[in-house]
């Protein structure tokens, strides 16, 4: 157990020094493909230090907390907005009220995560598929594989709970909705501004596959 709790120490220690790292990066480097390189070694090293971690209670916490600490910011958002009265981004903006896959996904489902998968995978993944299909369509593959790199991430988090086979139904939900929202975005191209489905029939159309999927997982 000794030794476990100095492999937790060590872990925790890392993480402090990563974002630390991440935080003085991101002020000397502007935006950019150079920023992105010298991060992303950090975002593999988050990956697989709750692995060092064997017990249950300290690597399963320790998983969530490396892997979701974008909601832990989001808790701290929310006191400061009541305790400051500052206007900060919301993580969610009332997802109930979406009207399509594209709006609860795009705009008001955990934006945290949204906003980083956003500069990594999707817009990188449009400007190479550009190249090849154009603009227009370049979309179709960008949204897929976004939602393929969310499938992949939240399957190591379930890994690392367990530390179980996975049987790959989480990958699989991301997946399924990745497709529809390219069936939903392919429709809308078609008609082209001339048809809209009424708020009472798009609000439980983009609501409704959540939660037919979701028992699934």
């Amino acid at each position: 157990m000794e030794g476990e709790l100095n492999n937790f120490a060590m872990v925790w220690i890392t993480v402090l020094a990563s974002l630390y790292y991440c935080h003085t990066i991101a002020k000397l480097i502007p935006k950019g493909t150079i920023r992105f390189l010298t991060i992303l070694p950090i975002s593999i090293l988050f990956i697989f230090l709750p692995l060092n971690l064997n017990t249950m209670h300290l690597g399963a916490s320790s998983s969530f907390f490396i892997a979701c600490l974008e909601l832990i910011l989001a808790m701290f958002a929310a006191l400061a907005r009541v305790l400051m009265q500052a206007e900060l981004e919301p993580p969610f903006d009332e997802p109930y009220l979406a009207t399509s896959l594209q709006d609860f996904w795009g705009k008001r489902w955990n934006l945290m995560v949204t906003n980083i998968l956003k500069p990594t995978i999707f817009e990188p993944t449009r400007n190479v598929f550009t190249g090849l299909v154009g603009r227009k369509w370049a979309i179709f593959p960008s949204v897929f594989a976004t939602f393929f790199v969310s499938g992949l991430m939240h399957e190591l988090v379930f890994y690392t709970y367990g530390r179980q086979k996975t049987r790959w139904e989480v990958t699989c939900f991301f997946l399924i909705h990745g497709v529809s929202l390219g069936v939903e975005m392919g429709l809308k191209k078609l008609v082209n501004g001339k048809f809209r489905l009424p708020r009472t029939v798009s609000g439980p159309l983009a609501i409704i596959p959540n939660e037919v999927s979701c028992p699934y997982l």
